[in-house]
């Protein structure tokens, strides 16, 4: 059916270490794991990105929304749609524009 939820699940330890960084930053405090040490030895180091576990589909309508928008602020300036680049503001050139992009094969299969 192509719907998403959201489901709970343990986070990578690098998140975890960044919650420890933020313990004590205003006013005095600390950071208590409650989970044995082992264990925490044992999350995986760095989550897995968002692009790679949410159907292409959800960020497809996502890029769609973002490219229609940004296509209607700069339909008459000519300068600042060469600024952003947006000649060709499709979707799927904005989702080849990410970090970790999908396959340019998904992008268009979802088209």
């Amino acid at each position: 059916m192509g719907l998403c939820k959201i489901s709970a699940q343990w986070c990578a330890r690098s998140a975890c270490l960044q919650r420890e960084g933020r313990a004590g930053r205003t006013q005095p405090g600390w950071c208590i794991r409650m989970v044995p040490e082992k264990f925490f030895r044992a999350l995986r180091e760095y989550d897995v990105p968002e692009i790679l576990r949410t159907p292409l589909t959800t960020l497809y309508l996502k890029a769609k929304g973002i490219a229609d928008g940004l296509s209607e602020v700069v339909a008459n300036d000519e300068e600042l749609q060469q600024q952003l680049s947006l000649e060709a503001a499709t979707p799927g050139e904005l989702l080849k524009q990410l970090l970790a992009p999908p396959m340019t094969e998904a992008i268009y299969l979802k088209a």
